[in-house]
């Protein structure tokens, strides 16, 4: 039997990094992909960190990097509608209160009219900053 309180339970299907927005993935089945277009239908925002400690980016193909919050196939934490959870900042800074969408690596970045927005951010922020926003979905 579902609860309607518990987490969103779903599995990635591709890496996806901490604190971005995630899409479904129309493809399989309660699996999701890091968003990449202010286009996506957006679902939430993955967790905070990863489940692996540093140094073990190389299973994500990723030299020299953090590793990614998980890989294909891990099951994913994803903040939903009226979670309040930290997001990070993508190349254009933000204002607290603006509709945030996703830029190209699932990253916030102000809304335009017309985008799919699915968080509010709560504070203002500069490009690679962490930011609290609320999770809610609609089109700007």
């Amino acid at each position: 039997m579902p609860s309607y309180l518990a987490p969103l339970q779903v599995h990635a299907n591709g890496a996806i990094n901490p604190s971005s927005f995630v899409r479904g993935d129309t493809t399989a089945d309660k699996k999701v992909l890091q968003a990449n277009a202010a286009t996506n239908k957006l679902i939430g925002v993955s967790q905070p960190g990863s489940y692996n400690p540093p140094g073990v980016a190389a299973k994500y193909g990723v030299s020299g990097a953090d590793p990614a919050a998980v890989a294909a196939g891990d099951p994913i934490l994803v903040f939903t509608t009226g979670d309040v959870c930290g997001i990070t900042v993508g190349s254009t800074a933000v204002t607290a209160w603006d509709q945030l969408t996703s830029d190209g690596a699932g990253n916030a970045v102000p809304a335009v009219s017309g985008n799919q927005y699915g968080a509010i951010a709560l504070n203002s922020g500069q490009p690679g900053e962490i930011i609290e926003c609320m999770v809610m979905y609609g089109k700007a």
